[in-house]
């Protein structure tokens, strides 16, 4: 795999400003998907994706280690100052339960699947920068994109956890 230029720039963003992550499909159908409905994840995103750095040599790495997972390549990235907001608020959680960030960044409801034995949820659309195929260099960037996207359901879905009678 050769990461051009093009796919660099495309993947280049402000560490310090965003939290970014990758994630591998085999399917074209999928990527778009994803860009068009939101990322659906089980439990933890970090399960599923790969945190992304700056780091050319990291990127290859990640390529060696995921190829086996498909050639198109979702970028995800979300503004640190969103994920820090709400993850100080988790902090305030009366009942001593651990939940993660992602897990308030959905606007729809999560839900439990008994198949995979575990909680599903969907990080909105805004948050999906867009995909690239890894052998043909083709990308493809969400409209939708903004990673500075804060729903008022955010807000509903923390005060649910830390104000769980109300």
């Amino acid at each position: 795999m050769e990461l051009t230029k093009q796919i660099l720039d495309f993947i280049d963003y402000d560490e310090i400003k965003f939290i970014c992550l990758s994630h591998r499909t085999n399917s074209e159908e999928i990527a778009k998907k994803i860009m068009q409905e939101g990322f659906e994840f089980a439990e933890a995103i970090q399960s599923t994706t790969d945190f992304l750095v700056n780091d050319e040599v990291v990127l290859k790495y990640y390529y060696n280690l995921r190829r086996n997972y498909g050639e198109y390549n979702i970028i995800i990235c979300i503004a640190n100052e969103i994920y820090d907001y709400y993850l100080g608020k988790l902090k305030d959680s009366p009942n001593g339960k651990t939940y993660t960030v992602e897990e308030i960044l959905t606007e729809k409801e999560g839900w439990y699947d008994e198949e995979r034995d575990q909680n599903i949820f969907i990080l909105p659309k805004q948050f999906i920068k867009g995909y690239y195929n890894e052998e043909t260099s083709e990308i493809v960037k969400n409209p939708h994109f903004n990673p500075f996207y804060n729903s008022e359901k955010f807000k509903e879905n923390l005060n649910k956890i830390i104000n769980p009678k109300s």
